[in-house]
């Protein structure tokens, strides 16, 4: 859909151009009260949107792009939007941070807020199974990429998720675990980064059991905790868990520690994304480490190529994954 034009509402109106700005602006001229009613109905009509940042700008041009991030408190998205940030300036582009502070009903504002600012595209972190950010950015042909999310309508810039749960279990696996349990959101219908597939396809082809039961879900009722004392009061539990993020598995490991629990001995544990307080924590997080750099480099990409005319709808860029070993991972048994 094409963006409606200063001049095409004047036609609406049956005004001229430069009455429509003098509305929107608020002057320099009057304009009367009818004419001006006129003016705001065809603008209301047409979705007229004026390039307000554009005008702020003073003729410098609109190099922006938007981005919308969950929590910009949880380390792990601070650490991204620093590495976005940098990998923006770099490509001359300038940044509109949009905080959703982990609440999805902040999303239709702020995409309203990129819509009327004019953004040149957008980056966003699709939270909610209930979002319409992609139906809302494509039906206004805004040129947008998704972080960590897999949508056909929508080009995406994620980790390598097959890889990372196949070298995490290769991990587990060497060390002897035989039953690992995954801690983390509901699946991919509920949860749209969830990994829970990929670790249970990983388990299935290295042999080891792949069902349900080891599936501790932190969106259940009691969230993280209430998934930690499940899987800690579990009989005959898992000897390893693989858990969504960092932030979660340092939380999980605090937890289990609370319960009178030895980690590794009793639990190894695994996290993704190698933020960098994960070394620094009482035991050491053994996680899935990649470049956010490059993540965020791939996501602008995405975005600019869109700008640049070049068709990029439906593109999925997978950044290569390692793991790091630190000391949250044991041989299964130590502390038998």
């Amino acid at each position: 859909m094409a963006k409606v034009t200063r001049d095409e509402v004047a036609r609406r109106a049956g005004v001229s151009s430069a009455t429509v700005s003098y509305v929107v602006n608020g002057g320099p001229k009057p304009v009367a009260a009818e004419t001006r009613e006129r003016v705001l109905r065809a603008i209301a009509e047409l979705d007229y949107v004026p390039n307000d940042f554009a005008r702020s700008l003073k003729g410098a041009g609109n190099r922006t792009i938007g981005y919308l991030v969950p929590n910009i408190r949880n380390p792990f998205f601070a650490e991204m939007t620093s590495a976005f940030n940098q990998a923006l300036r770099k490509r001359g582009y300038q940044l509109l941070l949009a905080d959703l502070d982990d609440d999805p009903d902040l999303e239709k504002e702020y995409l309203e807020l990129f819509r009327k600012k004019n953004v040149n595209g957008v980056v966003a972190w699709q939270i909610s199974p209930s979002s319409n950010l992609v139906e809302f950015l494509s039906s206004r042909d805004i040129p947008f990429a998704l972080i960590a999310t897999r949508n056909a309508k929508a080009s995406s810039a994620v980790i390598d998720e097959k890889s990372a749960a196949e070298i995490v279990v290769a991990h587990l696996k060497a060390l002897g675990h035989q039953k690992i349990a995954y801690v983390g959101p509901g699946d991919e219908e509920h949860f749209p980064q969830s990994r829970l597939p990929f670790v249970l396809q990983a388990l299935s082809s290295a042999g080891l059991p792949a069902g349900r039961d080891i599936f501790f879900d932190t969106t259940a009722p009691g969230g993280w905790t209430g998934a930690t004392q499940r899987l800690a009061g579990m009989p005959d539990r898992p000897t390893a868990a693989i858990v969504h993020n960092d932030v979660l598995a340092i939380q999980l490991i605090a937890h289990l520690i609370d319960l009178g629990f030895n980690i590794p001995a009793d639990l190894s544990v695994v996290g993704y994304d190698n933020l960098d307080v994960s070394k620094y924590t009482k035991i050491p997080l053994t996680s899935v480490d990649y470049s956010k750099e490059k993540l965020g480099q791939v996501a602008i990409d995405l975005v600019l190529n869109q700008i640049d005319g070049k068709k990029s709808q439906g593109t999925v860029t997978e950044i290569p994954v390692k793991l790091i070993v630190r000391e949250s991972t044991a041989r299964a048994g130590v502390g038998a």
